[in-house]
């Protein structure tokens, strides 16, 4: 029996006073039919998974996709309609989600610590250790490859200009 399952996912992120949506729904056969993302202001994470799910249910229907199978991020599990929702970490939508947003603020040069030359300690809601000379910090920006050179690599380059 043929795969009948159309799949989605939304997703939702927030920084700087704006959340955002990011959602795509693919055909049983994988073609990718809708995409998009929306920064829609001051509301909370589960308000802009409600306002990707809405859009993600309007597309479906215009569609005919019978019962998607949609995957929400961060919140789940429940049913939306027949479609079952279960909880993944779907790193297409929250990138969707996350390009709307704006820009994170540059980590400030006051929060790097020197702790011997060229090893700095970057001080924040973690510490991460920032080697910049070498190019290399132990954050998930970086070790994940999401920003290279990462906000704090960049920060320690900048406190290593004003000593040297």
């Amino acid at each position: 029996m043929p795969n009948r399952t159309w799949t989605g996912a939304v997703a939702a992120s927030a920084r700087g006073g704006s959340a955002a949506f990011g959602g795509w729904l693919r055909t049983p056969s994988g073609i990718l039919v809708w995409r998009s993302a929306e920064r829609i202001g001051d509301l909370t994470l589960r308000q802009a998974v409600d306002r990707g799910m809405s859009a993600l249910l309007r597309v479906s229907l215009a569609h005919r996709a019978s019962g998607p199978g949609v995957a929400v991020w961060p919140e789940a599990p429940l049913r939306y309609g027949k479609a079952l929702l279960r909880q993944v970490e779907d790193a297409e939508a929250l990138a969707l989600a996350e390009s709307v947003l704006p820009p994170p603020a540059e980590f400030a040069v006051a929060g790097i610590e020197m702790i011997e030359p060229g090893h700095y300690v970057a001080h924040g809601t973690r510490d991460y250790k920032v080697w910049p000379l070498l190019g290399v910090c132990s954050c998930p920006a970086f070790t994940y490859g999401a920003s290279r050179p990462c906000k704090h690599i960049k920060a320690a380059l900048e406190a290593e200009r004003q000593v040297g």
